[in-house]
């Protein structure tokens, strides 16, 4: 497996996206190895029957759309390969060309983008694939668009496409570092991200740089219209969320390469990549779910919150049991509650880690341990400073203060309320 730099066109990144009928998941096919080799996967990963082999595919996984109005699963890939689940049954759809197809993007059931190698771009209108004149002969890694006449593809160096409703033109980015990914929280409101950390931001007439705060190579993008509206994930296990005015790392617990995202809703997001992991966000905090996957996890897409499914760089394509309970890791809970100005200590059992928060709020949270609950005054600073100094540690210790955590009410006594979940 190769870098993303040298852009193979068998070994492509692939990237994600969602809208009101349907929903997309662009993500890394064939994402790079870190160019120095692969990963190590996460320590913490165990055999889970939560995740079952559903079928295996003769395509190299890239992005999947899942129209919600037809019930059906579009799937694209290496080689021009494009598949459709329907009910139980997947079948091939002809795309009329053999380049690699990297992201797709639907409004509707009649009009689906795809975008892939040598500046290739296809849309479906209802009963074909047709090829639309791009103008560029750079691989296009991602596209989102906000209506039929409104539509945006990014590429290799720095390549920016914007589709009027009648034709696609180049817009200027301003660099030339790759483009992974794209994302709009209105028409006029448009992020793309890609190597280096590069983060560009649409305002309606130009694209400018925006800081994301790391060096690290951004491959997926998710979004909400509430707040958090986006986050992004990348190399290394890098997550940042967007807050409306700033970009903010997540600690992730992990340090694999994350290439593709996936939400329901804010409080229910997931994140998959190399060696088969797979996270989980539930509002306050990432919490791994074991997933007895080993291989790398190209993209992660669900028609529900209880309907998950995961495609591997070779084809094979999992689905997640809809009665698999809780996704919070199996191990020993631990709680602790601090008043404002105390210290909060935790610790874990003999030979145990902390390998999850699920619970961390300073301000006026309530409820015993197993059953807390945020209040109205809650510090979003909460689980980043929390995962940060005690994630894969067997104890550690937080000073309950606006110090740490800032002030999110002042004038209000404050309490520093923690949940952990810790395991071998």
């Amino acid at each position: 497996m190769i870098s993303r730099q040298r852009l193979a066109p068998l070994c492509l990144p692939l990237w994600l996206a969602i809208c009101g009928c349907g929903e997309a998941y662009e993500n890394g096919f064939g994402a790079p190895d870190r160019l120095a080799g692969a990963l190590p996967s996460d320590s913490t990963e165990k055999t889970d029957t939560r995740w079952s082999l559903s079928t295996t595919q003769s395509l190299r996984p890239a992005a999947v759309w899942y129209d919600a109005s037809k019930s059906e699963t579009w799937m694209v890939g290496s080689a021009g390969q494009i598949k459709k689940l329907s009910g139980t049954t997947w079948s091939s759809v002809s795309s009329g060309t053999t380049n690699d197809l990297v992201a797709i993007w639907g409004n509707s059931s009649s009009d689906i983008w795809v975008v892939g190698s040598g500046g290739k771009i296809l849309r479906w209108t209802g009963s074909a694939w047709a090829s639309v004149t791009s103008g560029t002969t750079q691989i296009l890694y991602g596209v989102w668009a906000s209506s039929s006449s409104v539509a945006w593809a990014v590429g290799a160096m720095g390549t920016i496409l914007r589709w009027n409703g009648s034709a696609w033109s180049t817009s200027s980015s301003g660099t030339s570092s790759d483009l992974h990914a794209v994302r709009g929280i209105s028409s006029s409101d448009v992020f793309a991200v890609g190597l280096g950390g590069k983060i560009l931001r649409w305002n309606g007439s130009t694209w400018s740089s925006a800081s994301s705060g790391t060096s690290r190579d951004l491959f997926a993008l998710w979004g909400f219209t509430a707040l958090p509206n986006l986050w992004a994930v990348g190399a290394y296990g890098t997550i940042l969320s967007w807050n409306g005015s700033t970009w903010t790392a997540a600690p992730s617990g992990t340090t694999n390469d994350l290439l593709s995202l996936w939400g329901s809703s804010p409080s229910d997001l997931w994140a998959a990549g190399k060696s088969g992991t797979i996270w989980h966000w539930a509002g306050s905090s990432w919490a791994q779910e074991p997933s007895g996957i080993t291989t790398d996890l190209s993209v992660l897409w669900g028609s529900s919150s209880t309907d998950l499914w995961a495609a591997t760089t070779d084809g094979a394509i999992y689905r997640r049991s809809a009665s698999s309970g809780s996704t919070t890791p199996s191990g020993t809970p631990s709680c602790g509650t601090a008043s404002e100005g105390a210290t909060l200590n935790l610790s874990c059992p003999p030979l145990q880690t902390i390998r999850s928060i699920t619970f961390a709020s300073y301000g006026n949270p309530t409820g015993a341990c197993g059953s807390f609950t945020p209040g109205p005054c809650n510090a979003s600073s909460s689980s980043s400073v929390v995962s940060a100094a005690c994630l894969n540690k067997m104890s550690c210790s937080l000073s309950a203060s606006n110090t740490s955590f800032g002030d999110p009410c002042s004038g209000t006594t404050k309490r520093l309320n923690v949940q952990v979940i810790c395991a071998q």
